[in-house]
């Protein structure tokens, strides 16, 4: 009788092994895929962030900006922050990697294909999200870097000129009403002209120059050769009134419209008529321009 009990249990436990076998899921290609999408993460955030590095050691070795240089400033603080939200979106994709092979090596426990995919399919969607949010925030600061390389070429630009005698520079966005020499500080770019020639003739102790206005060619001579040279008087007071000394601007004077550096044609013109009206006022604001002329450079030539 124990013979035949025992024959029913060894019985009983094989058909419970071919039970299972039978139900058993063919693993082999969900845990490829699976596995072959993983590499593909990683790699991914790897090369994003060696991206990161390079980009945080060339800001890390740019110039600092100088005491006077507040746009400078301001950009390279816009570009680090930046770079520290970049920063801190690597690693959230460095977690929802990490947070994706769990849930996965988590749904393979079970056995299933289909909550294998759905684990696979969750993580992809993640990771796409993660992705997309560095794409926008690396545009960010691919712009941000771009204006920031820009702006210090400028500078450099302008550390040569203030070192070099006889040098010039236009300051052409400072805008005017009409025929006079008032400021239109209604103009963003009046102010910021403005700002960006204080800082120019503010760059060491020793400069000194000249400033020379001009007009664009409506008018006639006379009228325009005083408006240049009321318009490069107004400017000379705002710098004094900002607390630049008077020996650094040696002297004050106009040419009116006889140096452009635009080809605008003769005012009322068939030329000038047939120009569209945009077109014709980029030409005029262009040499619409005071010039600095450097006669006591920073460094001496």
């Amino acid at each position: 009788m124990l013979g035949i009990t025992n024959r029913g249990v060894r019985a009983a436990a094989l058909l419970s092994v071919v039970t299972l076998l039978g139900c058993s899921e063919d693993l082999t290609a969900i845990t490829a895929t699976w596995n072959q999408l993983q590499s593909a993460m990683t790699a991914k955030a790897g090369e994003l962030r060696k991206q990161y590095n390079d980009v945080a050691a060339a800001v890390k070795a740019m110039p600092a900006p100088g005491a006077t240089d507040t746009t400078g400033r301001s950009m390279l603080d816009k570009l680090k922050g930046a770079l520290a939200g970049h920063d801190k979106l690597l690693g959230g994709l460095d977690s929802t990697i990490t947070t994706a092979a769990t849930s996965v090596q988590e749904a393979i426990k079970t056995g299933k294909v289909v909550n294998i995919q759905k684990a696979i399919d969750d993580s992809k969607t993640a990771y796409d999200g993660a992705i997309a949010k560095l794409g926008a925030s690396s545009a960010t600061v691919t712009a941000l870097l771009g204006q920031m390389k820009t702006h210090n070429a400028q500078v450099a630009a302008e550390a040569a000129r203030i070192n070099t005698a006889g040098s010039k520079v236009d300051f052409a966005d400072i805008d005017f009403k009409a025929g006079k020499a008032d400021f239109l500080f209604d103009r963003p770019t009046t102010q910021a002209t403005l700002d960006k020639l204080l800082v120019f003739v503010n760059s060491c102790p020793a400069l000194a120059v000249d400033l020379i206005g001009h007009t664009s060619g409506e008018g006639t001579p006379a009228a325009n050769a005083k408006l240049s040279t009321d318009r490069a008087k107004a400017v000379q007071k705002w710098l004094l009134g900002k607390g630049v000394a008077k020996k650094k601007i040696h002297s004050v004077s106009g040419k009116g419209a006889t140096d452009n550096v635009a080809p605008e044609p003769a005012a009322n013109s068939a030329a000038a008529k047939a120009m569209p009206a945009a077109a014709l006022e980029d030409l005029r604001r262009k040499n619409r321009r005071i010039t600095v002329v450097v006669l006591t450079p920073c460094t001496p030539t």
